[in-house]
């Protein structure tokens, strides 16, 4: 943040004054770029040198031939991964809730208030829909069917085992304050 300003010298008053922060001009990644790059000189009269603009919506600042031109090979490059979509947890619920209840049928699921509270159109559903049923569909039928196991052969889960655990407490203090109430 900077140095504090200091109020008292020996028994005089001097007045607060804000220290000035300079901002460096941040250096781009690009190798060909950074190469290129003269630190000492201002953004603008670097672009400038390079032949880019800062402003590309600008015609008065059209770029101009460059001092020291700029060549860029992206036959060389490698192609940029495609991004990979997800949904999140509460997506998936939403989505799993409309799947079990309409199927495929997606007007009917735009049209369902109660599951469908952000409205989404038949075309978004469809599209969000296929990528829960590409990579969370079959995972959430195993967590079911083995919640269903866990919960026939009498194991519970962490949160199951917490929530009764809780519960048990409840009711020994209910049932404490019954007798103490009785004497």
């Amino acid at each position: 943040m900077g140095r504090a300003p200091i109020s008292r010298i020996k028994g005089r008053k001097v007045i607060k004054q804000k220290v000035k922060k300079t901002k460096q001009a941040t250096i781009p990644r690009d190798p060909q770029i950074r190469a290129l790059w003269e630190p000492l000189k201002s953004l603008q009269t670097n672009y400038r040198n390079i032949g880019l603009t800062l402003d590309v919506n600008n015609p008065d600042e059209a770029p101009t031939a460059a001092t020291k031109p700029l060549v860029f090979h992206f036959e060389n490059a490698p192609p940029r991964p495609p991004k990979e979509l997800r949904l999140n947890k509460q997506e998936i619920g939403y989505y799993k809730a409309l799947y079990t209840k309409h199927g495929d049928n997606y007007k009917s699921m735009a049209l369902d208030i109660r599951l469908n509270p952000w409205q989404k159109t038949p075309k978004e559903l469809k599209k969000k829909m296929t990528l829960y049923l590409e990579k969370y569909h079959e995972r959430q039928l195993d967590l079911d069917a083995e919640r269903k196991a866990n919960a026939a052969a009498g194991l519970q889960s962490k949160r199951q085992r917490k929530r009764d655990k809780l519960q048990a407490a409840a009711a020994q203090r209910r049932a404490e304050a019954a007798s103490a109430a009785q004497e």
